[in-house]
């Protein structure tokens, strides 16, 4: 049974193997009787479990100690599973209570069958023998999450023993194992010389050491999401990279000077970098494929557009900013855009500064390849756009994002582009007026036939949007489904007559707009806000327009006004009410309930509501009340009807009345309760029995109560608490935390003294902010499970820790991760 293995492959290979037994014999007695006990299952869902674990071990090249004692008990667990099927094939093969007709060729299994016809399943011990490896590979299952989780000085010292390895692609830092990159990055480049692939994706590097550039083997390097400022020069001696990622280092300024000596560099991602220009020569780098970003320099020769000409096989989506750094349109032909035909997607950006070049002229000469899909213009300075843009021939154009054009007098005329679907426009400081132009109407085809979202933002000048000639205006935006306008002041008259697909309709900001509700029998998402808007939506609704309206978002209404026949609109699944104060809110007679309703929020609303009558809507999973000054009670009139049995997530804050909880929750999971000071306890005085999350914060009471219950049979897993009172020193007092809990954390407790974590044997994360007088916690340690301790503000047992007090080391000697003020101490 003891046998040596090589490498992941042949356990892989094993785990399927004997999946593959497995099946084999489903339909036969002996597998009804272990699928009786369930055991055929929990074998196979075991194997199941650890096989990609296989490949993630071979991946990550995890040499250590405990990764392989874990493989050796996978193997041994795997050879009992093997032996057990081999001997039930070999008692099938030698016994013969039964006549096997010769012609028939099918699997061991049908041998089996004919066994227990005679055997005792029990007799022949199978589901005992079954059962043992079903306890070692479940027990094996509970460890593979851990496979690889450790501190990150361990895996820096196995860098010695993998010399050869050739792909580091990913740390697993299991659950926040945190490290001081300071030397990490010298031993990795110094260790494993044969390296083809290595990444440092997210993690919180700040340098490359020099000797990256004896890395010769390299062909793929990711640094995207570090927090690296300068690359070392030695970079540009791998001559073999192919892949740079730096995507979102938001710190790096600059690239190395010397990068056109990449020469086989095929994928340049740059995207999200704060890269003041580009280097010298990138034009060099003949055979790139994919680059990000291109930031034009100020010298011409050197770093400018025209080195974007040479490259003529890149493709994806391209950003080109600092177009402020082109001088004249002669200067944008150099960088040949018209000849990218791979170019998906095209950026230009200019800087948000006004400048005195001719922004159309360079515009003009940068006009994309057909093939071009999506198109964006930032910052563009020019009163008109050149006629390229918008042109039929874009017959693939299917996304145009234009922002901060804000000389430009009018919108170009997009109306004639076969397949746009999204359009955005935001920051047209000079526009006016939106006109026939932007239709394009003196086509023969309708405008925008393909369009299905249409966004207006920050328009602060724009005062008419005329509808295209009457002949076109019933056809105009016929498949425009979402359509969204925020921020334009002045913007009056009414919006198109007539869009038969609109789906979701959201105006804010627009205080002068008539508004009168679009002939839209598909709406289902309507957002609003002021007091004639608002008025105009309950009008439709009593009118039953609005009948298959789900979501309904109002703000921002100062009149009397009430639901129409105190009744939501019959397929409303989510309703949010921001400040409306004199809003009625629809209290339904008692037989009536709004059975479609979802999830509510009030903010800011309803004074007149001081109760909620939660029988009305008994298929709420989500409630949010906040700043509602009068609200006291959330009603539930008949407990045993269980109308809060669909409840999941409830959130109150700043209801400085809200006193109780007459409702039952039994399904209640997310609890987040601030700034209420009269609530006294829980439902029925104790926590709803499914809840996983509790916040408190700010409720001087409740948190009194908290501290004194026995919590020890409830299931919460997260428990954050804020208490800027003076009134404990320990906590809990008197009473216990529940052991499952997983997260605790204690915020501005200023006279905590003691801390009691006895019995919390699966609490990983403690988070201790601004308890000044916390000194210690009560037994002989933290919880053994604790693997994440984190201090913000100053303690007493901070200091402690810091002065090393041994009694804290030894009751803190165990946590591997601990976190000071936003600094992980390794």
């Amino acid at each position: 049974m003891v046998a040596k293995f090589e490498g992941r492959a042949y356990l892989a290979s094993f785990v399927d193997a004997v999946l593959n037994k497995l099946s084999s014999v489903n339909s036969t007695p002996i597998a009804r009787k272990l699928a009786d006990q369930k055991l055929l299952q929990k074998l196979k869902a075991c194997l199941r479990a650890v096989r990609p674990v296989l490949d993630d071990a071979e991946q990550k090249q995890i040499k250590d100690q405990e990764v392989k004692k874990w493989l050796v008990d996978l193997q041994d667990s795997l050879y009992m599973a093997d032996d057990l099927l081999d001997e039930l094939c070999t008692k099938a093969a030698t016994a013969t209570p039964i006549q096997r007709d010769p012609g028939n060729s099918s699997s061991w299994s049908h041998y089996v069958d004919s066994i227990v016809e005679y055997c005792d399943v029990d007799e022949m011990g199978v589901v005992n023998s079954t059962q043992d490896i079903v306890d070692k590979l479940e027990s094996i299952v509970e460890e593979k999450d851990d496979l690889g989780n450790y501190p990150f000085s361990q895996l820096v010292e196995a860098c010695g023993k993998v010399k050869d390895v050739r792909t580091f692609l990913e740390i697993n830092l299991g659950r926040m194992d945190p490290f001081s990159m300071e030397n990490a990055p010298h031993v990795f480049v110094s260790e494993l010389k044969c390296l083809r692939v290595l990444s440092f994706n997210t993690i919180p590097l700040h340098s490359l050491p020099d000797s990256v550039g004896e890395l010769i083997h390299l062909r793929y390097l990711d640094l995207s999401c570090t927090r690296i400022k300068i690359l070392p020069e030695e970079l540009c001696n791998l001559y073999n990279l192919q892949t740079l990622k730096l995507k979102d280092c938001y710190l790096l300024k600059k690239l190395p000077n010397n990068m056109q000596d990449l020469v086989n560099l095929r994928h340049l991602d740059i995207q999200g970098a704060d890269l003041e220009e580009m280097p010298k020569g990138i034009s060099k780098i003949k055979d790139l494929q994919f680059l990000s970003d291109y930031v034009v320099g100020k010298h011409a020769e050197d770093n400018g557009i025209k080195e974007l000409g040479a490259l003529a096989n890149i493709h994806g989506t391209l950003r080109i900013s600092q177009l402020d750094n082109v001088i004249d349109g002669d200067q944008a032909s150099g960088a040949r855009i018209a000849g990218k035909k791979n170019i998906r997607g095209l950026r230009l950006s200019w800087s948000s500064n006004n400048h005195i070049v001719d922004s159309h002229d360079i515009l003009n000469n940068l006009r994309p390849h057909t093939n071009l899909r999506e198109l964006s213009i930032n910052d563009y300075k020019g009163q008109t756009f050149p006629n390229w843009l918008g042109h039929s021939s874009y017959r693939n154009m299917t996304k145009i994002y234009l922002n901060g054009c804000s000389n430009c007098l009018e919108l170009p005329s997009l109306g004639q582009l076969p397949s746009l679907k999204h359009l955005f426009l935001s920051e047209f400081f000079k526009l006016t007026r939106i006109g026939a132009e932007f239709y394009n109407s003196s086509s023969c085809g309708a405008p925008f036939p393909m369009l299905e979202t249409l966004s207006f933002y920050h328009m602060y000048n724009w005062e008419e949007w005329l509808s295209v000639s009457s002949e076109f205006e019933l056809d105009a935006f016929p498949r425009l489904r979402v359509l969204t306008m925020r921020y334009c002041p002045k913007l009056r008259g009414d919006l198109p007559i007539q869009l038969p697909a609109l789906e979701s309709l959201c105006i804010r900001h627009c205080d002068q707009l008539a508004f009168t509700l679009p002939k839209a029998d598909a709406m289902l998402e309507l957002s609003v806000e002021g007091t004639q808007r608002v008025e105009a939506v309950f009008e439709a609704i009593g009118r039953n327009q609005l009948n298959c309206l789900q979501s309904l978002s109002i703000s921002i209404c100062y009149s009397s006004i009430s639901f129409p026949g105190a009744c939501l609109p019959s397929a409303l699944q989510n309703l949010d009410i921001h400040r409306c104060p004199y809003l009625e809110f629809p209290m339904p007679a008692q037989e009536q309930q709004h059975e479609s309703l979802q999830s509510l929020s009030i903010s800011s609303s309803c004074c007149s509501l001081m109760s909620f009558p939660l029988a009305s809507f008994p298929n709420l999973t989500k409630i949010t009340i906040s700043s509602l000054k009068n609200m006291r009670s959330l009603e539930e009139s008949d407990p045993t009807a269980a109308s809060t049995s669909n409840l999941r997530s409830l959130h109150i804050d700043n209801c400085p009345s809200f006193e109780s909880f007459q409702m039952v929750a039994p399904h209640l999971e997310y609890l987040i309760l601030r700034n209420c000071p009269e609530i006294e306890s829980f439902f029925d005085g104790g926590l709803p029995p499914n809840l996983r999350e509790l916040e408190i914060q700010s409720c001087k009471k409740l948190v009194m109560y908290l501290a004194s219950m026995d919590l020890c049979d409830h299931c919460l897993t997260h428990l954050d608490i804020e208490h800027p009172y003076d009134n404990i020193n320990s906590f809990p007092m008197g009473g216990c935390l529940p052991p499952s809990l997983e997260r605790l954390c204690l915020r501005s407790f200023p006279t905590l003294e003691i801390l009691d974590c006895k019995g919390l044997d699966n609490l990983q994360k403690l988070l201790i902010d601004h308890c000044p007088n916390l000194q210690d916690v009560a037994g002989k340690s933290f919880p053994s499970s604790l693997s994440m301790l984190g201090f913000s503000g100053g303690s007493l047992l901070r200091r402690r820790w810091q002065k090393k007090d041994p009694l804290i080391l030894s009751k803190m000697s165990h946590i591997r991760n601990i976190n000071v003020d936003g600094y992980w101490i390794s």
